[in-house]
């Protein structure tokens, strides 16, 4: 047989070069040097092509194969990690970039205070502004890494603040919708298309008008500063020439803030305060330390004292003793200001960045002056548009926080076969498993009594069964060792598993613990069977929430279970034999009370509550003790009796008083005044066209069979607190004898055609009732 294998005769190291079919002959291999690969001419039947050997590294994706070695990195299907242990540790420990929570809260909050100026007044300044702090040489970490990240909670701020409802509902193209969603996509494009130390990508600054404006001839010094904008570069920098001729400093650097500090006296002028003032020298220091080498602070002093006289003096058009040519005269068509515009710039507000740079420390800064809205003319629909966004801008911060908090989206495929692992396994952040196929890879753990993985924000696990767990560990569960939801992951993704099965005794497909994670305190699911036996397929636990979908539950001691205030929405799913279907009880401790303000009736249907105070000491919109407006579908009960009513509308009277209106209406004869009033949130399953099938029948799907004997319980099917409505399930179903239900009170009875249950009998009562009254009168 001949041997075809020829010496090393191709190597290059050319960077990103590969041979072309020409370059070598069948058997010889071409190396480039610099990319460390190899490649090889194919010839398959005739037909030739030049293939590299082994795969090239892709960014994000990560391999995990039963022939894989220990100590691989799983960077290809070549060099896969031996088990899905080592490539979670991978991805755990791996550098990411550093990132400072606190301080990214810090940014989000002086981006949030110039938004609301922008929305009030129309201007872009503050978007500006905000946008081209990202491109100082001092945020250089965020541009080489942390760019999708910040970008990430930028878009993530926007669509919150838009989506409160005084900011939602405002009309017109410059209503307060469009100004926050031009303010964010500003920030963005600057963020993403600008150049470092420069103003590229920022658009020209608009300073519309105000309806009332700060001194009488505010909009005259505005205009005039603003065309002057360049001259008043060109005058400090020839000043510096003349009076500090050895000086050594960046030019472009001290014409880019000089533009920025006119930029900030016209709106400072314009709208009053000295918000941007306060920004400029801010910008001067970071974490507290001035920026400025301390050969050019005095300089710096100066030079900006003399440029606060020749704006005095191009305002009031008395400019005197120029050292440079070329300022714009004329006026604002003709007018001009006065000292008093003057005076503000020369005493007021250029002094608060000069003295700052004088004492070398921000220790001194006087407390923001911020614009005044209501003095400034600004209209009530934007007033309380902004009015509304603060009350909720904490937990926009904290959401917008948690979306930044990635490392990037990173997927690890796990190849087919049976894999233990070291449970429990905690996924980082964006970390997505997904395996060959559901049938062909199995995950099982070392300690079987210990939940698989814990979830965190936007982790995914796609395309595999898991086996037994016992004993009520979870296959996917919050990490339960946290001590409260703040210590958890903040989910502004949900947690996600699709296609998978769990296949187990006395297991849980899925738990949703609400007290070990914040924010959604949510997972949701997509065709996650559940085999169970003995066990559960869906825990939720207080306050935590879930949509399911497909989601079918075998032989489960409990197909879903909420309590303590758990929730969860269900659509095209199914129970099929076990002990119980759906089951909803109890609801989470008061979350808030007030004080019934004086006795009603039976049948009312609308009460006065006085002094509502908050009692949960995690919750983002209030802190505790708080004045705290009740939320649509919250459990309303009151001291008198012990049945819980759901809250469909409130109208705030004055601070920490609503008028709450519920259903069903009051039941008892008379409800005393001053009586606690606590709310909760209810434990509640809602689904849609839900399939039950031989429910009750038992846990061992072999006897529950209907052939060998397993008989069936509706009473099984649905269980709630129908006594005290403290726990509910909302529910349309079809059961094994094709009988269809809505609620626990009306049944179509299939094979008798009839429609059965009390809500029915109800209903035909009212409507006959008065027909024979009619007939018997």
């Amino acid at each position: 047989m001949a041997n075809n294998t020829r010496q090393l005769q191709r190597r290059t190291g050319v960077e990103g070069r590969r041979p072309g079919i020409a370059d070598i002959q069948l058997g010889e291999i071409a190396i480039n040097t610099y990319d460390g690969k190899m490649f090889i001419k194919k010839d398959a039947d005739g037909s030739i092509d030049i293939v590299q050997v082994g795969d090239d590294k892709v960014d994000n994706v990560f391999y995990v194969s039963k022939s894989g070695v220990k100590g691989n990195l799983g960077t290809s299907l070549q060099d896969a990690f031996a088990t899905l242990d080592s490539a979670v540790s991978y991805l755990t420990t791996q550098e990411a970039f550093t990132f400072n929570e606190a301080k990214c809260r810090r940014d989000f909050g002086l981006i949030f205070d110039g938004l609301y100026h922008d929305i009030a007044f129309g201007t872009n300044y503050n978007a500006v502004t905000s946008g081209l702090s990202y491109q100082r040489a001092s945020a250089g970490v965020v541009q080489a890494q942390q760019l999708v990240a910040t970008r990430s909670g930028f878009n993530e701020a926007k669509g919150a603040v838009a989506s409160v409802p005084e900011i939602k509902t405002s009309t017109g193209t410059d209503g307060a919708l469009q100004r926050n969603n031009r303010h964010w996509s500003e920030v963005v494009d600057i963020l993403v298309n600008g150049a470092t130390s420069t103003e590229t990508a920022a658009d020209t600054l608009v300073f519309p008008e105000p309806p009332v404006l700060p001194t009488p001839d505010a909009n005259d010094a505005v205009v005039i500063l603003r065309a002057n904008r360049a001259y008043l570069k060109d005058e400090v920098v020839a000043y510096i020439t003349a009076n500090y001729p050895s000086l050594s400093y960046d030019e472009t650097k001290c014409r880019r803030d000089v533009g920025f500090i006119v930029d900030a006296i016209c709106f400072d002028l314009m709208y009053g305060g000295d918000h941007a003032s306060h920004i400029v020298t801010q910008s001067y220091f970071v974490d507290g330390v001035s920026q400025l080498p301390a050969a050019q602070q005095t300089q710096s002093v100066a030079s900006y004292t003399h440029l606060a006289n020749i704006m005095d003096g191009l305002v009031r058009n008395a400019l005197s003793g120029a050292l440079a040519s070329g300022s714009v005269g004329g006026g604002n068509g003709g007018n001009f200001a006065t000292t008093v515009e003057g005076n503000r710039i020369k005493n007021d507000l250029v002094p608060l960045f000069t003295s700052a740079i004088s004492a070398n420390s921000l220790s001194g800064l006087a407390a923001k002056n911020e614009p005044n809205y209501a003095s400034r003319g600004v209209s009530s629909a934007l007033r309380n548009a902004i009015t509304a966004t603060k009350l909720v801008e904490e937990l926009i911060i904290t959401q917008s926080v948690g979306r930044a908090k990635t490392t990037g989206d990173t997927t690890i495929f796990l190849k087919s076969g049976d894999y233990a692992i070291n449970n429990p396994l905690k996924l980082p952040p964006k970390t997505a498993i997904v395996g060959d196929n559901l049938r062909t890879v199995t995950i099982r753990p070392q300690n079987v009594d210990s939940d698989l993985f814990y979830m965190d924000n936007g982790t995914f696990i796609k395309d595999v069964t898991f086996r037994d767990h016992q004993s009520l560990a979870a296959c996917v569960s919050f990490d339960p060792s946290v001590d409260s939801p703040g210590a958890g992951p903040f989910i502004v993704q949900s947690p996600y598993v699709q296609n998978c099965t769990s296949i187990t005794t006395d297991g849980v497909g899925m738990r949703i613990d609400g007290s070990k994670a914040s924010g959604l305190k949510s997972m949701v699911s997509d065709a996650f069977t559940q085999y169970n036996a003995a066990g559960f397929g869906v825990q939720l636990l207080n306050r935590g929430y879930a949509q399911l979908v497909s989601m079918f539950t075998i032989s489960t001691a409990t197909s879903i279970s909420a309590k303590s205030g758990g929730q969860c929405s269900i659509a095209n799913s199914n129970a099929s034999f076990g002990d119980f279907g759906l089951v909803a009880e109890g609801s989470s401790p008061s979350l808030y009370r007030g004080q019934l303000d004086s006795s009603y009736p039976i049948f009312s249907d609308t009460v006065r509550v006085n002094n509502i105070l908050s009692l949960d000491s995690y919750s983002y919109l209030t802190d505790l003790g708080d004045y705290k407006k009740p939320n649509y579908n919250d459990a309303m009960i009151l001291d008198s009796e012990d049945f819980f009513y759901t809250v469909t509308s409130v109208d705030s009277v004055s601070p920490g008083v609503y008028d709450v209106t519920f259903q069903p209406p009051l039941n008892n004869d008379l409800y005393l005044g001053a009586q606690n009033v606590n709310f909760h949130q209810r434990s509640q399953i809602t689904t849609s066209s839900h399939t039950f099938e031989y429910v009750g029948a038992g846990t061992n799907t072999f006897t529950a069979i209907p052939q060998n004997g397993g008989i069936p319980s509706r009473q099984r099917e649905v269980v709630f607190d129908s006594a005290t409505q403290e726990g509910l399930v909302v529910f349309t179903s079809t059961d094994q004898l094709g009988d269809f239900r809505i609620g626990a009170d009306l049944t179509i009875n299939r094979a008798a055609g009839r429609i059965e249950g009390e809500t029915f009998e109800r209903s035909l009562f009212a409507i006959l009732t008065p027909y024979i009254l009619a007939l018997e009168g």
